[in-house]
């Protein structure tokens, strides 16, 4: 039996040479980068004329001896107690990223003076604790919160630790990721956690230079699993981070541009706590995702630094950060063929008819009929997925020519 329909999906339009030829020439550092580009990058942009400012003239105050009366620290303050009192206490990765306060003490030798050793039950915590803030902050890449925590619990239940992860079949990988979309973060997460296990013998780099240097970890996870899981003092931004910083500084400068990326990471890094990192990253995300929020609204009255915010000093905290128009989509025809054999016998009615479009119903006895399925090519759209056997056609090509095609398929 061999039935014939057209499908269609979209994907993001690739930028043309000459458009980026014309964009200001990327700094090679990947502090430049949002949300790891290597994995799953912001969506292409059309870009606008905007002036950057220079970090002198939007820094916070630091004050002429960095006491506790200046800007930063008044700010930190603010976040961290705000923080203490409003972060979503049902979110399980956060429960586990608790366990960190317990030794991060002893990794920087606070109040002796040097780094503590550890025993091996806590080198084994630390490195479970670094693992789970990794999973959890790839599967949360341009995904809902709502929307992970099921996929995160079920995560970690089946692989709860590193050696776990990567001894796990890629199939088996792929399937619990189905349902969570951009399925390139699930085949880096087990290609990084493969090379733990055998570049770094089971343990995960501790600061984020050196988890940069994992396949789909890139200055945003770097800087969450360092600070969070290793307490090391370094920022971090994301979209929730730069919607805080651009209103508290009226930052209206085409976010995407790689010199506004560089001002967000250097605002960032003022505002890192030297003694809970982590949780003041955790702060300002959790600000951005709660209180200072968009397209909703932002609750101001419940916002513990609107005293420094310019934008609320200004009225119109909906300004920033200045929105940048997405590249238009395309549409891409295919053609699918659907290849059974052998048991299932399929009762196709028509049910609509247009000048372009015939749609069909279908019901089916149940069997142990098979169908023939083939595997997308490892890189591009939806790679390594399965699909029935596709091809390629005009999106608006008519009936005559979908079934001409067909038949050279």
């Amino acid at each position: 039996t061999k039935h014939t329909q057209t499908a269609r999906t979209t994907t993001q339009h690739k930028k043309k040479k000459k458009q980026q030829q014309q964009q200001p020439k990327a700094n090679n550092n990947n502090n430049n980068a949002v949300n790891d580009g290597d994995i799953e990058n912001a969506h292409s942009v059309v870009m606008t004329t905007t002036t950057v400012p220079a970090f002198s003239e939007i820094r916070f105050d630091d004050g002429d001896d960095g006491s506790d009366g200046s800007e930063t620290m008044r700010i930190r303050a603010a976040l961290l107690a705000w923080y203490d009192g409003h972060k979503r206490p049902h979110l399980p990765w956060r429960n586990t990223a608790m366990k960190a306060e317990d030794y991060i003490p002893l990794l920087r030798g606070d109040g002796a003076g040097a780094q503590q050793p550890l025993t091996p039950e806590m080198e084994a915590t630390v490195n479970d604790v670094g693992y789970a803030v990794w999973v959890s902050e790839i599967m949360l890449q341009q995904t809902r919160v709502e929307t992970v925590i099921e996929y995160y619990k079920s995560w970690m239940t089946k692989w709860p630790r590193i050696a776990d992860l990567a001894a796990a079949d890629p199939d088996a990988v792929q399937q619990a990721w189905t349902g969570l979309g951009y399925y390139r973060r699930s085949k880096f997460l087990h290609k990084g956690a493969q090379m733990v296990m055998e570049k770094y013998k089971g343990k995960l780099p501790r600061t984020a230079e050196g988890l940069k240097k994992i396949p789909g970890i890139g200055p945003y996870t770097a800087g969450a699993i360092a600070s969070i899981a290793f307490g090391e003092r370094t920022p971090l931004v994301d979209g929730n981070v730069i919607r805080v910083l651009s209103r508290l500084r009226c930052l209206a400068a085409d976010p995407k541009l790689p010199q506004t990326v560089k001002l967000h990471w250097q605002l960032a890094g003022q505002l890192v706590d030297p003694q809970r990192p982590g949780c003041m990253n955790q702060a300002l995300m959790e600000l951005g995702a709660t209180v200072c929020t968009a397209p909703a609204p932002p609750k101001c009255a419940q916002c513990p630094v609107s005293a420094f915010c310019r934008a609320y000093a200004e009225g119109e905290p909906m300004k920033y950060p200045t929105k940048v128009k997405k590249a238009k989509q395309r549409e891409e025809g295919l053609l699918v063929c659907i290849i059974q054999k052998g048991g299932l016998r399929s009762n196709i009615k028509k049910t609509a008819t247009t000048t372009t479009t015939t749609q069909h119903t279908a019901t089916a006895l149940p069997s142990n009929g098979k169908f023939l399925m083939q595997r997308r090519p490892a890189t591009g759209l939806l790679a390594s997925l399965w699909e029935f056997p596709s091809t390629p056609v005009a999106a608006d090509a008519s009936p005559s020519e979908r079934a001409k095609e067909m038949n050279r398929f």
